[in-house]
């Protein structure tokens, strides 16, 4: 018998150019159209057997192990998005879920855990299967070409209604009724300091409730929803969200903490989105949002309108299900706040929403006033920080509330002894606001008053003796006493890091400016209103650009600018502003903010001497769209 003969195929086409069906060179170490549009060029491998003579073939398989292309293990692309979260020993938090398919691959023994998204109750149902599982880095990324301009070609070659992450249903609600589907894929989920070492019970507190299913692990096979790994695009958008988008949100850094930190709104948001499907297409979309400012693609601007679109959709659906506790009002807050950031002036209907959420998630009916974790603590805070930046902003029109709703959002004083409040105890400034807790009430009425005053003044002039007269003096001792206590802190104890002071100090100043040009109505010509401006403009001079607090600076900034008389110190403002942070939300969208305030002087300049209620309706509104967060 004739001996068996070793039979290998050639390379031949690498994988990239037969997904594409384009025509490949076959040149190493990487063909001409893999060169030319930065992706990894992976060749194709057959697997060899041995054939005696004379039998035909069998047609091989793409893989060796029978595993489909698109989750092959590779290295990542040169130039490719690769965020990394650091040592599992301070790293953000378990939660930071980034799926990971091109990394190399390690395999575990050891009895793995699925936990599946997407299960139909909205539960995490975890199945423990023994074997072998193939484990990846979340610090490598897919081998799909996450670079953004990786993206934007594979936008232009195939239809965006095709990438949308509902592409397989008609309607967001037909897709819920269908049985679940999640797409398994591994990563590395990496745990906050002083979580390394402990047993999965210790770490298995979910939303501030111990579940052992919902235990989060390092090496552990995650499985992910359709919608972040429905295309390319979705699962760039994923990773940049958790990597990147989050941290504008971000305003000191943990790691200047005395015994470390980590950052909350990464792990609050991104765990939240994986388990809300609105909130993580909203969480798609201003990442998409976020892209689209920096690197100006029209491609980025429908995804984002799509998916913001998709996320409304899903949203409304949701309302056929009443919530019932806590954390689902908190997931319907989170969405409305980020599908208002995707569109600032005209989705101000959902900042309206999240209001009436957190009011019914707060009132007697639900018997829940203060809810100690910071899952609560994060969302409220962004919901605040939104109400306060839109009602004292410029727009013309801003969807309104009732007062006990207004008044229901405010900051209890219980909540200081919530987990992130009493980690920083002995600080004066709340480290989410960048600023003391003092000022969250007195910023929350200030705007609720700027605005019932115009629509008050539209009918009848502020009569002295009346309702809202009553509240701005209530206001103003209001101020007046936050800022003494304040300083009595300071002398006290600081903690704080110096960056937070400067900007509480600025915040200060922003917030008695809007009190006393807006509700007192003193001209910008006046010497106390000229002093805080150059207050305000004194303490962001003393933060770095690179510093994170930048990324809370436009508040004061915006609001100096718009009381800014001297041409000196209207150079300086417009000169920062050039200068945002680059995690900032307004990072390339600065000529907008510049044009906007050019168009303020222009208008105050020609009247110098009108009050606030005459030149603000002088303002076009094209050029005042701007809601400084």
């Amino acid at each position: 018998m004739q001996a068996p003969t070793q039979h290998r195929r050639n390379q031949g086409a690498c994988l990239e150019c037969v997904k594409r069906k384009r025509k490949c060179d076959e040149k190493q170490p990487a063909c001409y159209l893999c060169r030319r549009h930065n992706r990894l060029c992976q060749p194709r491998t057959f697997k060899g057997w041995e054939q005696a003579a004379g039998r035909r073939p069998k047609k091989p398989r793409n893989h060796p192990d029978g595993v489909p292309s698109r989750y092959c293990p590779a290295t990542s692309p040169k130039g490719a998005l690769a965020p990394i979260y650091g040592r599992s020993d301070d790293s953000v938090a378990s939660h930071l879920l980034t799926p990971s398919s091109a990394a190399p691959s390690l395999t575990s023994t050891a009895h793995s855990t699925e936990i599946a998204l997407d299960s139909p109750a909205g539960e995490h149902q975890v199945n423990h299967s023994p074997g072998p599982r193939v484990l990846a880095n979340s610090s490598v990324q897919s081998t799909e070409s996450f670079s953004a301009a990786a993206v934007v070609e594979w936008l232009t070659q195939n239809d965006l209604a095709s990438a949308s992450p509902a592409r397989h249903c008609e309607t967001y609600a037909q897709e819920e009724t269908q049985s679940p589907s999640v797409v398994h894929t591994e990563c590395e989920i990496i745990l906050p300091q002083g979580l390394v070492g402990k047993t999965r019970e210790e770490v298995g507190a979910v939303h501030g409730k111990p579940d052992t299913r919902l235990t989060l692990w390092p090496n552990t096979a995650l499985s992910f929803p359709n919608d972040v790994m429905d295309s390319p695009l979705n699962r760039y958008l994923w990773s940049h969200f958790v990597a990147q988008g989050t941290k504008m949100f971000l305003c000191w850094d943990p790691h200047a903490v005395q015994g470390g930190f980590y950052d909350p709104f990464t792990k609050v948001l991104a765990s939240m989105a994986l388990r809300f499907k609105p909130l993580r297409l909203a969480a798609m979309g201003l990442s998409a949002f976020l892209q689209s400012t920096k690197t100006q693609e029209p491609a980025f601007r429908s995804a984002y309108s799509n998916l913001g679109l998709l996320s409304s959709e899903a949203l409304c659906s949701q309302r056929s299900k009443p919530a019932t506790d806590t954390h689902s009002l908190l997931q319907t807050i989170a969405t409305a706040i980020l599908l208002f950031l995707i569109d600032s002036q005209g989705s101000t209907n959902m900042l309206q929403l999240a209001r009436s959420a957190a009011a019914y998630m707060l009132s007697p009916e639900m018997g829940v006033h203060v809810v100690e974790d910071e899952y609560f603590e994060v969302v409220m805070h962004l919901l605040r920080w939104c109400d306060i930046c839109t009602q004292c902003s410029l727009l013309q029109s801003v969807q309104m509330s009732h007062d006990s709703v207004h008044r229901s959002i405010e900051f209890q004083e219980q909540e200081q002894q919530a987990s992130l409040s009493r980690t920083f105890e002995n600080w004066v400034i709340h480290p989410l606001y960048t600023f003391s807790t003092r000022w969250i009430n007195p910023l929350l009425r200030l705007g609720r008053l700027m605005r019932l005053r115009m629509v008050v003044e539209e009918s009848a002039p502020l009569s002295p003796g009346g309702s809202i007269a009553e509240q701005i003096n209530k206001l103003e001792e209001d101020i007046l006493l936050a800022r003494n206590a304040d300083l009595k802190a300071c002398t006290s104890f600081r903690n704080d890091l110096p960056d937070l002071l400067h900007l509480n100090e600025a915040i200060h100043s922003a917030t008695v400016l809007l009190f006393y040009t807006r509700l007192r109505d003193l001209p910008w010509s006046n010497p106390f209103v000229r002093r805080h401006v150059g207050i305000i403009c004194d303490e962001i001079d003393q933060i770095s650009p690179e510093s994170p607090t930048s990324n809370n600076i436009l508040f004061p900034l915006y609001t100096a600018g718009c009381e800014a008389v001297d041409l000196a110190t209207r150079t300086q403002i417009v000169n920062r502003v050039r200068r945002l942070p680059i995690t900032g939300y307004w990072f390339n969208q600065e000529t907008k903010l510049v044009s906007s305030l050019r168009h303020v002087w222009s208008v105050r300049d020609a009247d110098p001497g009108a009050l606030w209620m005459e030149w603000s309706k002088q303002l076009l509104s094209e050029h005042i769209d701007c809601v400084p967060v």
